[in-house]
Order: structure tokens, then sequence, then C-alpha cells
């Protein structure tokens, strides 16, 4: 769930639905999981209608790949 406003990988019909909130993050029952979530769901509203952040300030999905979760070896 953490990582659903990624949705560059996803069909189409499974695109535009983005959800934020402690419940989705990685701290639930903690306002600050409801923040990163709802700035992970801005980032995807975003780009999802064709916007973009800065190069001087990136937002998570332009950073994803360095600062998201580890894919571990099965």
């Amino acid at each position: 769930m953490y990582s659903h406003f990624m949705q560059d990988q996803h069909e189409a019909g499974h695109k535009g639905i983005f959800l934020a909130g402690d419940d989705v993050s990685w701290t639930p029952a903690w306002a600050e999981g409801a923040v990163q979530t709802a700035l992970n769901a801005v980032w995807g509203i975003m780009t999802h209608f064709g916007g973009g952040s800065s190069t001087q300030n990136p937002g998570p999905g332009d950073v994803f790949a360095e600062i998201g979760p580890l894919k571990l070896p099965e």
C-alpha cells in the first residue's frame, strides 16, 4: 500500500486512485504517517494530471528509486 502512488507500471484502468492516511503508512496510528502518505498522494495526483516537481525540490516519486523500500531477493 505504501508505494501505490507510483502508478507508472499500472494498467490504465487501475490508475487514478490515491490513498492517504496513517492506515496505509509504515507508521499506523501516528500523524507522521498520515502526513507522509498525503504528500505521496499529492505527488501522485499531480503527476497523474501531467504536472511535475521542481528539479531543485523533487517530490517523493522523483526520488523513489533512492528512498523507496528495498526489493529483497526471493
